[in-house]
């Protein structure tokens, strides 16, 4: 019972229907993922992944790139670029462990929050 507690003190934020893109290249902009995509803050990390089987199966076969557990120290900015049908637009960028800089455009219902979290976490936030 303790180790559900605690688990679930860690995160700061849960988003189960978010839609994300990849900015990683042309290709993985095409990807659609509506209510497919899993996006949570805990006390160390941003992860991003696919919410089923299903759409991971779909995401890994085609490279969509969306399937990221991302060290908050790595999050370099999130900007807010406005609404898009309910949903608030953030592109997350961050560097990966290769120390390449990557992009991703979320597209969240509690937008608001999501950003208060990361700014509370110190990382550069443009609204």
């Amino acid at each position: 019972m303790s180790e559900i507690t605690s688990s679930t003190r860690e995160k700061k934020f849960i988003e189960e229907t978010a839609a994300a893109q990849s900015m990683k290249n042309a290709w993985t902009r095409l990807a659609s993922t509506w209510r497919m995509i899993h996006v949570e803050i805990g006390d160390s990390n941003l992860t991003i992944r696919p919410n089923s089987w299903l759409t991971d199966l779909l995401i890994k076969t085609f490279f969509f790139d969306l399937d990221h557990c991302i060290p908050l120290k790595n999050v370099l900015s999130a900007r807010h670029e406005g609404d898009w049908v309910n949903y608030g637009k953030v592109v997350v960028s961050f560097r990966k462990d290769s120390g390449l800089k990557q992009e991703i455009r979320l597209y969240l219902k509690d937008c608001r929050h999501f950003l208060d979290v990361l700014e509370g976490e110190n990382i550069a936030v443009s609204r």
